[in-house]
């Protein structure tokens, strides 16, 4: 699902944009798009069905277990044996953020599954937990979506100076600040994806 379609980029850019440079709106509202998901590292995708992914924990003894952002979570296996929702009784999983919500309120995807009681199975970096789960956002956040516009506007105003010295250092700052509340850990810190 893309951000914007490129007559959207054109109502947004307020210009009176010729019909026959939409392939050129078209290709700066998709590396808009890209930078995106480059600088949040996270896909924006409204969640729709279930499939399964699978996750190597990285260490001995690890209890956190980071997912791709998910709405719904319907099976865990830990080295093909079922771990359950969490209960006092039988402990489990737990998903976080906790209810969906950051610390503002705002309704988030799942990122990270807890094992409370016990702990992942670590095998040399094999891919032991199984996650079934609707994959990517209930809806892609406004705020997204209008860091996107920005993006797009700056990319089309000097799309004649990209790759130009700074420029690409210059769009990419500033997509980091225009997304600071959107971006995972793992993008701050420059960690590449699950294994």
């Amino acid at each position: 699902m893309a951000l914007f379609t490129p007559e959207e980029l054109a109502t947004y850019l307020r210009n009176e944009i010729p019909t026959e440079d939409y392939p050129d709106l078209a290709n700066v509202a998709s590396s808009a798009e890209s930078l995106v998901t480059k600088v949040s590292g996270r896909k924006w995708v409204v969640a729709t069905t279930a499939s399964t992914r699978y996750y190597a924990p990285r260490a001995v003894g690890q209890d956190l277990i980071r997912v791709h952002d998910c709405t719904t979570v319907t099976a865990v296996t830990n080295d093909g044996e079922t771990v359950p929702v969490w209960a006092s009784s039988t402990g489990g999983y737990q998903l976080e953020p906790i209810k969906g919500l950051d610390w503002a309120g705002e309704t988030r995807p799942f990122e990270s599954i807890r094992y409370i009681g016990s702990r992942w199975k670590f095998d040399n970096y094999r891919a032991t937990v199984a996650v079934t789960a609707t994959w990517g956002w209930a809806a892609i956040p406004e705020q997204v979506v209008r860091a996107g516009y920005v993006i797009a506007k700056d990319m089309w105003a000097y799309r004649n100076e990209q790759n130009a010295a700074g420029f690409d250092e210059f769009i990419e700052a500033k997509a980091k600040t225009l997304l600071k509340g959107y971006r995972r850990e793992e993008a701050k810190a420059g960690i590449g994806g699950p294994i």
